[in-house]
């Protein structure tokens, strides 16, 4: 076993979420995942809605149990759960793994720029990618060492 690492992003991309399970899983770490898809699930997404406040309680648990989070962001996109998710992360010195850094990085600069000329302001958000710090998840499954 490498560790223990949690999932974060956003329930509307199940296959992303199922993928780097997988992937993270056959690498040899322990994979703490979301409680439940309710974007993916419209059957059940009432109940689980109902149940939201104690699944992100839960899922805080579960990054204060990791060594690191990898943040399932497809197509750069990254929800108000997800952002506290990272912020929480953070706090406790946990790293942060991008599922695709590059993307981020691209949202992060459009959004800098349309703020630019919105407001001749450029705005940091703390949960963009970092590139000081954060790194992309494909180096956790690298091959292990036997």
């Amino acid at each position: 076993m490498r560790g223990v690492i949690t999932l974060c992003g956003s329930t509307k991309f199940k296959i992303a979420f199922e993928k780097v399970n997988m992937e993270l899983t056959f690498a040899g770490w322990v994979v703490l995942n979301v409680g439940s898809f309710h974007h993916s699930d419209p059957k059940n997404a009432t109940r689980i809605e109902s149940y939201k406040d104690r699944l992100d309680a839960l899922h805080k648990e579960k990054i204060a149990l990791s060594q690191a989070i990898v943040v399932i962001n497809v197509d750069g996109y990254i929800g108000e759960s997800t952002r506290n998710e990272i912020s929480y992360a953070r706090a406790l010195g946990k790293k942060v793994y991008w599922l695709d850094p590059d993307e981020q990085i691209r949202v992060k600069r459009d959004r800098s720029v349309k703020e630019l000329e919105k407001n001749a302001t450029t705005y940091t958000y703390s949960y963009d990618y970092d590139s000081e710090t954060d790194g992309s998840w494909d180096v956790l499954t690298d091959d292990m060492e036997t």
